[in-house]
């Protein structure tokens, strides 16, 4: 309901598909559908700091790299956005 008020205010452009039910199930198609959700319409739900994006990308990519690549971890695929990151923060 709190979107279809934000919508009549004009906050937002349309309802947000992101349930973040999708992101934590562990099936690969809810995570992939999750996350290009959560970057289609963001509402107040999505959060990103430059100074620590590499780390919560490393963080996010070790907690789905088993499911999406096989237990490779290093490059996550959501279908919208590619992420990658290097094992040495320091390159």
């Amino acid at each position: 309901m709190n979107q279809y008020l934000k919508i009549m205010k004009k906050r937002v452009v349309g309802i947000s598909q992101y349930c973040p039910l999708d992101l934590f199930s562990g099936n690969t198609i809810r995570m992939k559908r999750a996350v290009r959700n959560l970057l289609m319409t963001p509402q107040n739900n999505l959060k990103i700091f430059k100074v620590r994006m590499i780390q919560l990308l490393k963080l996010h990519v070790l907690i789905v790299s088993s499911t999406v690549n096989n237990g490779r971890a290093g490059h996550f695929y959501t279908g919208c956005e590619y992420f990658m990151y290097n094992s040495d923060p320091h390159k």
